[in-house]
């Protein structure tokens, strides 16, 4: 199974999101990239085999085989790139059971998807994300 995941990074170029990922605690080795306008690197220090991809305003994630990609781009977004929007706007281009199909969503830092009704815990109250 394959998926890659998008994440939209508004205000920052392609160059300063390199800086930021090679600053971090992230360790990668750069590859060569399909197309001359995106950068591409693969980590060395993760417990999954990831592929990072870097355009201007985007990071692509693609999980080679592995479904993680959905818990490890909010790590992405907001400990290594210090995102501090309270949604993350992401989508996937490709899965193998059809999730692109959803294009860009918004997501909490739970996850959870914007507009998503859900049961307050400790109040029983329905709510929406």
């Amino acid at each position: 199974m394959k998926f890659h995941k998008q994440l939209k990074v508004p205000g920052m170029s392609q160059d300063q999101i390199v800086e930021a990922l090679k600053n971090s605690e992230l360790e990668m080795r750069p590859m060569r990239t399909q197309y001359s306008f995106e950068k591409k690197f693969k980590t060395t220090n993760t417990m999954s085999d990831f592929n990072i991809v870097v355009e201007d305003e985007i990071v692509e994630v693609q999980g080679g085989g592995d479904y993680n990609v959905w818990s490890f781009v909010p790590y992405v977004a907001r400990d290594l790139l210090g995102m501090t929007d309270k949604y993350l706007t992401t989508r996937y281009t490709k899965s193998d059971i059809g999730y692109e199909r959803n294009g860009w969503e918004e997501h909490l830092p739970s996850g959870m998807k914007r507009g998503t009704k859900y049961v307050e815990g400790a109040t029983g109250e329905e709510k929406i994300a």
